[in-house]
């Protein structure tokens, strides 16, 4: 993979992470955590890239690097909430069908 495509896949992965919050709705002031936030965001981001055939490499490792470090394990989150901003991909189905 040429350098121009990884720039363009992280272009790509950054403005579907942003998106991510506004469908989330974590531009509001809400009591929930910057860990959360970033968790939910990036995992929806995940789904998407996924769901285009781009590599998730990236989503992964930033996913960990959010982890909880106090007790040493990722956020737990429900498959149906990470989902919800991808609802009008076919990839929900998908989600709803592995819970």
């Amino acid at each position: 993979m040429g350098l121009k495509t990884v720039h363009r896949q992280k272009k790509i992965k950054t403005l579907i992470h942003e998106l991510a919050h506004h469908l989330h709705g974590h531009l509001e002031e809400d009591d929930r955590d910057v860990e959360v936030k970033e968790v939910e965001a990036e995992a929806s981001t995940y789904l998407v890239l996924t769901y285009f055939g781009i590599d998730t490499e990236l989503s992964k490792a930033y996913v960990l690097h959010w982890r909880d470090v106090e007790h040493d394990k990722v956020i737990q989150l429900s498959l149906i909430h990470i989902s919800e901003p991808t609802r009008p991909l076919y990839i929900s189905y998908a989600v709803f069908c592995l819970k």
